[in-house]
């Protein structure tokens, strides 16, 4: 089992392509085999080890204290994330997720993060995903390799099962700590691990290596309606992101509900469920002069203009107020505001060292350059400022008066005239 464990590591190793690893290293006995393996390797490649304590169990500091003595005996640097997060419900996940954003900061350009996650708990997250309505991507279950920070993770151990890593602790004479909530059958992986499975394995000894295989024909699955989404998306994809709704609507039903998951995919939205992507298509049947808006966590997608726009939670601040120097960049409203020279385009540059912005407040009449004088709520809409932005757009005053707002409009004396220089002003909400 040893001689298994290290051929499949170094097989690993070479194929990454990278010569600087980072092992998660919790100290149990998993991430201890993994961490033991690496360094028995002896291959000519940086390795250190990151430690992530929660701060949930009373044990935390001496778990702590076993992976750095341990590292130290091992002669691997250590890193400690110490996160301090509070006890309350759905502690779990909620330190998963912590601990996965501290290993995207503690993995820099060239590193590779290595987990000791095995086939045993591969079987396990299908399981619990199927257990749960995941599609194919999720029943395709955990990746041998993707993205995490500004490097790659990678999970080496991805297809040997459980048992051979407790044969290579015990020939090598490992120590490792025990975490025991993995032994509490109130959580649905433990459960799953010590009634369900035993019970499995009884009647189909087999049984991982048959999820293994129909978790990669999932895998494939996921990625050709990847692909499919993709290249829907190339075509019907407006400015900003935008999807069109009349091109949407021209695909099929199975489609349409493919192409919205992967959009929402694509600005980094939780998959939602097929249901609340149904609702989506059906709120894009109404009438054109219609805005829904349907709300996933902390983003909005709101329709506007026959496209849907994702619109990220943003409370408007109705007396904001700053005092800015054009060009340099600021930030206003949940966005960046900038300047861009120019000749012959946007503000006369000349005795404009310093502008006012201010949110709208209402009321507010413009004398746009070259045209009468109308309401700003009549230019804003003629410019097709979407409604949720029209409360956050930045309005520039020189004193009291109303000058210019970026995309909209250039106050009558204020624009720059031909061959003198001017600042085109940008202003792009989060």
């Amino acid at each position: 089992m040893t001689s298994r464990i290290l051929e499949t590591l170094g097989l690993a190793i070479s194929e990454c392509g990278l010569d600087r690893f980072v092992v998660a290293f919790s100290g149990g006995l998993d991430s201890s085999v993994l961490l033991h393996g690496l360094v028995s390797l002896e291959l000519p490649f940086e390795l250190r080890a990151i430690h992530v304590n929660h701060g949930l169990h009373p044990d935390a500091a001496e778990w702590e204290a076993h992976c750095g003595a341990t590292c130290r005996a091992w002669q691997v640097p250590l890193d400690v994330a110490r996160l301090a997060l509070t006890p309350g419900p759905s502690d779990e996940q909620r330190a998963r997720e912590a601990r996965y954003e501290a290993f995207a900061e503690h993995t820099l350009v060239g590193d590779c993060l290595l987990l000791a996650h095995h086939l045993d708990d591969q079987v396990e997250t299908i399981l619990l995903r199927l257990l749960r309505g995941a599609g194919s991507a999720g029943i395709a279950g955990m990746p041998r390799r993707r993205p995490i920070g500004q490097g790659e993770l990678l999970r080496p151990l991805l297809e040997l099962p459980r048992s051979e890593l407790e044969g290579y602790a015990q020939d090598a004479g490992l120590t490792w700590v025990d975490d025991p909530s993995n032994e509490s059958q109130r959580f649905d992986r433990n459960y799953l691990r010590h009634r369900v499975l035993p019970a499995v394995a009884a009647r189909w000894p087999g049984y991982r290596r048959v999820m293994a295989r129909s978790s990669e024909l999932m895998a494939d699955t996921a990625a050709i309606m990847r692909e499919i989404a993709d290249a829907d998306m190339r075509t019907r994809l407006g400015g900003e992101g935008t999807l069109s709704i009349g091109d949407l609507q021209r695909l099929s039903e199975l489609r349409q509900l493919n192409l919205l998951h992967g959009w929402l995919a694509s600005n980094r939205i939780r998959t939602p469920s097929r249901r609340r992507l149904r609702e989506l298509l059906r709120q894009c049947e109404s009438a054109e002069d219609r805005t829904p808006c349907i709300r996933f966590g902390d983003v909005e997608i709101r329709r506007y203009r026959n496209a849907l726009h994702v619109v990220r939670s943003y409370t408007a601040n109705h007396e904001a107020r700053l005092e800015w120097c054009p060009p340099e960049p600021a930030r206003w409203c949940g966005g960046t505001l900038w300047a861009e020279p120019a000749t012959g385009a946007g503000l006369d540059r000349a005795g404009i060292t310093r502008l006012v912005v201010r949110t709208r407040r209402g009321g507010e009449r413009v004398r746009a350059a070259g045209r009468p004088t109308k309401p700003l709520k009549k230019l804003l809409q003629e410019a097709h400022v979407p409604p949720w932005l029209r409360l956050r757009l930045p309005l520039l005053h020189v004193g009291d008066e109303l000058v210019a707002a970026p995309g909209v409009f250039v106050g009558e004396g204020w624009q720059a005239q031909a061959e003198e220089p001017g600042w085109e002003i940008r202003w792009r909400p989060d």
